[in-house]
């Protein structure tokens, strides 16, 4: 009897990791390809949603995504962009401004088949991945996301989230707030 349970035990740690999913491995990628433009809100959003104070983000053909705050894209003031890719399938903040503030180091918020509570060592910093049931954001409530709390990483320190098919859906940063009001 001890030997069967030796062999299942066995046959359970060599199952492939779960899927992406609650609970499941993260498949970066999936966190990549979405939206290729997006408007969100900010912290100085107080009340009812103004169409001329929001942010509207557009990513260029080099994969910036640059921010700017007015009624539309093209006429609005430019306030920060972010550069996210698959570096090594890993998904990377590789490189943001805002402001005055800007970074050209990569942050790796997720390593491709993260799980759960791993924190991924960014340097002198790390961020520690954690998936989100029921995330609420101003657009509308995603079944399921994925966060990394980043700290002393290249980096704003604060918590990113991301769903998959359409990407950065929220951020609580020392640097920026954005909340999805909607995916072009």
């Amino acid at each position: 009897m001890k030997r069967a349970g030796a062999l299942l035990l066995f046959a359970l740690a060599c199952e492939e990791v779960a899927p992406a999913g609650p609970g499941g491995a993260v498949v970066a990628s999936d966190y990549l390809e979405g939206v290729e433009s997006a408007t969100w809100r900010d912290n100085e959003d107080t009340g009812d949603l103004d169409d001329t104070t929001v942010l509207r983000g557009e990513v260029d053909d080099a994969g910036v995504m640059e921010v700017r705050r007015g009624k539309r894209f093209v006429e609005g003031e430019p306030v920060g962009s972010l550069t996210f890719s698959s570096e090594g399938e890993d998904l990377v903040l590789a490189a943001w401004s805002w402001g005055s503030d800007t970074s050209e180091e990569p942050t790796y918020l997720a390593r491709n088949s993260s799980l759960p509570g791993d924190k991924i060592d960014n340097g002198e910093g790390s961020c520690t991945l954690e998936s989100s049931e029921g995330l609420e954001t101003y657009f509308g409530t995603f079944d399921y996301a994925i966060s990394s709390t980043c700290e002393g990483a290249p980096a704003p320190d604060g918590v990113y989230w991301f769903a998959p098919g359409v990407g950065l859906v929220k951020a609580d940063t020392t640097a920026f707030y954005l909340d999805l009001v909607a995916p072009h």
